[in-house]
């Protein structure tokens, strides 16, 4: 009996375990078959304003955020170090990847103070005077000859290979001839282009044209297969030949009604800054966004933009943006300020001559002989200025009077 329930329980657990041991062990998805959530997709950073700030704050601020991560690659200034920031490059507000994109300053000497404004107004009348040409996006040899056509003289820094991405003074800015414009030259960096709904050959053209590369794939890359998500979100400004991820899937089955269709990632709003009318627009359609209302003539470059740049915002949303000259107006003098000084010159001119001493009128001397009246007679003491008198006598006493300005000038003799 007992013989009979040990087989009964042999033969039940070997019902149960040979099918499981026949089973394969399951295979480890290799990395094209991950599902997309295994792709890791990197966020962007909007890059600080800069602008007037000392070397030494902008390596400060020059963080992620909530971090001591840096920001850029590396900082390069351009001009004295105990300056502050005049222009830089990336662009405020340009969303960015932590750690991938160097960011250039050019310093300048501190604003001066009113009264040297004043003096630099006055002195530039002197002067021999030019304005500043536009560089940007200039090869250097475009930009020497434009800056020596202005009589001016370039101090160029960064690569050889690159463009004008900065320059101070700023175009329009009248100068004195023969000064120095500062002049940076960088590669420009690129903005991530929309991959969503294209096929792997596609995405790839797509990211050779933009300067890009694909770095590997992830899901489904069968025929057919498209695009539905990316490593950097469209719209991030990247150094040229950095590389991304995508995410493959199979397109869907239309029979069946339970399955969705993809829904198309949120993009980052480029920085459209500097850009020109037919630049932004082609940016925009690039990185899946609409071309919203534009104002401003069709010869300008963009100056401000709704949304801002770096927002996330989703696929298909509308941009508006203005377009103006580059070229800045200068500055006008401080009017009012010198309007105040000339007053008071003028008011403290006036009170000089009322309250000033007057010096004393030195008395002119004369002898008179014999009894003759001798009417308006001029003397003098050599010295001091003439007077004019008139002499009376009476009872033999001569009497000398004269009146200089209300006040007695000569005195009585006899």
């Amino acid at each position: 009996m007992t013989f009979r329930k040990s087989l009964i329980k042999m033969s039940i657990v070997l019902s149960v375990a040979l099918p499981m041991l026949a089973q394969k062990p399951p295979e480890k998805p290799s990395q094209k078959q991950l599902p997309k959530q295994y792709m890791m997709v990197q966020h962007s950073v909007t890059v600080p304003d800069f602008t007037g700030k000392a070397l030494q704050q902008v390596k400060d601020e020059a963080v992620v955020p909530g971090s001591q991560t840096p920001l850029f690659l590396g900082i390069y200034p351009h001009g004295p170090t105990d300056g502050v920031v005049a222009t830089q490059t990336p662009e405020a507000h340009t969303p960015v990847i932590a750690g991938t994109t160097r960011l250039l300053i050019t310093l300048d000497a501190p604003r001066p103070t009113a009264f040297q404004t004043i003096l630099q107004q006055f002195a530039i009348h002197q002067k021999t005077m030019t304005q500043v040409p536009l560089l940007d996006t200039d090869s250097r040899d475009i930009a020497s000859r434009a800056i020596e056509d202005a009589n001016l003289l370039a101090n160029f820094t960064g690569e050889e290979a690159g463009v004008v991405v900065q320059q101070y003074p700023p175009a329009g800015t009248s100068v004195e001839t023969r000064s120095t414009v500062a002049v940076t030259l960088a590669l420009l960096d690129v903005v991530v282009p929309s991959l969503f709904g294209k096929t792997l050959a596609a995405a790839t053209q797509s990211l050779t044209d933009n300067s890009l590369q694909l770095k590997g794939t992830y899901g489904d890359s069968a025929d057919g297969s498209t695009v539905t998500s990316q490593s950097l979100l469209a719209g991030t400004h990247v150094p040229r030949g950095t590389a991304l991820e995508i995410t493959l899937s199979a397109p869907p089955v239309i029979s069946e009604p339970q399955q969705q269709l993809p829904t198309p990632p949120q993009v980052v709003v480029p920085n459209l800054a500097k850009m020109n009318s037919k630049l932004a627009s082609a940016t925009l359609g690039n990185v899946g966004l609409k071309i919203g209302h534009m104002s401003g003539p069709s010869t300008g470059h963009v100056t401000n933009q709704v949304p801002a740049a770096g927002t996330i915002v989703d696929s298909g949303t509308s941009v508006d943006f203005n377009l103006a000259n580059v070229v800045p107006i200068p500055p006008s003098p401080p009017w009012k300020l010198i309007g105040v000084v000339i007053a008071l010159v003028i008011i403290t001119t006036v009170a000089w001559r009322f309250i000033r001493p007057t010096p004393p009128i030195p008395l002119a001397t004369c002898t008179v002989a014999g009894t003759r009246v001798i009417s308006n007679m001029r003397v003098g003491n050599g010295s001091g200025p003439s007077v004019r008198f008139r002499l009376h006598l009476r009872g033999g006493a001569s009497v000398a009077q004269y009146i200089v300005k209300d006040q007695p000038a000569v005195r009585k003799t006899r």
